[in-house]
């Protein structure tokens, strides 16, 4: 289900609200963000003319802003609607890449299926007691060359200091 073009989720829509009641710019709200600011408590941050030792709220924000991360502004400044933009575009671009994938596979899987019914054969039928059919007899057939057959297993063995067998 497609979302509305201007969805915004409530987390970010408290952030938008805050920025309006509060008259904060684009960037400031980005910094209280980052500083893990409640927007339901600035409020009580930004009562400055009650409180007169108490700064204005974007100064205030810049202050912390700069004693925690040693700069004045983010490096890039996004609007809220910008940051949901961005961030639905990477869920879709990820959807897409992983719907490339599942086609991928079930194409690589529909060519395999394919590439054995081109090659579709009939197993020989087998006599009963007959042998499995392996790859060596058949190079052995095109060098005419016969296979020993294994009747007893002590042809096998070579009897070495007379107390052990070894395999050959």
């Amino acid at each position: 289900m497609a979302k509305r073009p201007d969805f915004v989720p409530q987390k970010l829509r408290l952030w938008m609200e805050a920025g309006k009641r509060h008259r904060l710019s684009h960037a400031h709200v980005q910094m209280a963000r980052e500083l893990r600011l409640n927007p339901k408590k600035l409020g009580k941050l930004d009562n400055h003319r009650q409180e007169a030792w108490k700064a204005p709220l974007p100064v205030f924000i810049e202050h912390l802003y700069f004693k925690r991360f040693g700069k004045r502004r983010p490096n890039k400044v996004m609007t809220i609607r910008q940051l949901v933009a961005a961030k639905e575009a990477r869920r879709q671009a990820r959807k897409l890449r992983r719907e490339e994938r599942r086609n991928l596979a079930s194409a690589a899987a529909e060519l395999e299926r394919s590439s054995f019914d081109l090659c579709e054969f009939e197993p020989e039928r087998r006599e009963v007691g007959q042998r499995k059919f392996r790859p060596e007899d058949e190079l052995l057939n095109l060098a005419n060359v016969s296979r020993p057959e294994i009747s007893d297993l002590g042809e096998v063995f070579i009897d070495v200091e007379g107390d052990r067998d070894i395999p050959f």
